[in-house]
């Protein structure tokens, strides 16, 4: 009798994270060329490149490109995205985007970059399924949008990668109460982890 409560007890006590991962749908992206998979866990959707633009639009395009690197600059090679509300809330877009930075040809300017930016803070490095990423954090501002965006490179195979996690933020200054949706921290929290779930499941494959 007495084991038998001891197992009941112990049943209400385990965490219930495995049930919870069942209901969620997780995909796997595989680049064209083979060489890195990352998952994205729904609601999260893939964004599509139409030679000019990401789409959808309302997802994956703001101001400036959301799809792109920590430098905004349209250079992603692959990119999903949160779908957010239709009309104004204060958290307006979230990103994560694969990118390969052109103008880097070694692992020097690579680095440097980041290093050089006013706009980051000191690079730290960490390390993703066996390789090692220098990882900082940027921040940009233009009217009444704000991003923040974290950011980690290396350079692999002759190419130097960036990993970039994107939130858009809009100011409640230009609204009257109650014309802005304000984006509880419960909310945001739950983004900001799906987005750092997804670039931490990064990996090369060749």
């Amino acid at each position: 009798m007495r084991l038998r409560l001891v197992a009941i007890v112990l049943g209400a006590l385990l965490p219930c994270s495995s049930s919870l991962a069942e209901d969620v749908k997780v995909h796997t992206y595989k680049s064209p060329d083979g060489s890195f998979t990352f998952q994205y866990a729904e609601p999260l959707l893939l964004c599509q490149h139409d030679g000019e633009n990401w789409t959808p639009n309302e997802y994956c395009k703001s101001q400036r490109p959301l799809c792109g690197d920590s430098n905004m600059v349209d250079q992603a090679i692959a990119c999903v995205a949160e779908p957010r509300p239709k009309g104004p809330v204060t958290l307006a877009e979230a990103t994560f985007a694969v990118s390969v930075i052109a103008q880097a040809n070694n692992a020097e300017n690579c680095f440097n970059d980041l290093q050089k930016s006013e706009l980051s803070s000191n690079p730290k490095t960490v390390e993703l399924h066996g390789s090692v990423f220098h990882v900082t954090y940027f921040s940009d501002a233009a009217t009444s949008q704000s991003w923040n965006i974290r950011a980690y490179r290396t350079f692999h195979d002759g190419k130097c990668y960036e990993l970039t996690r994107t939130i858009a933020d809009v100011s409640t200054g230009p609204y009257d109460p109650g014309q802005i949706v304000i984006t509880s921290q419960q909310e945001r929290t739950a983004i900001e982890e799906r987005l750092q779930e997804t670039l931490e499941s990064f990996r090369f494959t060749k």
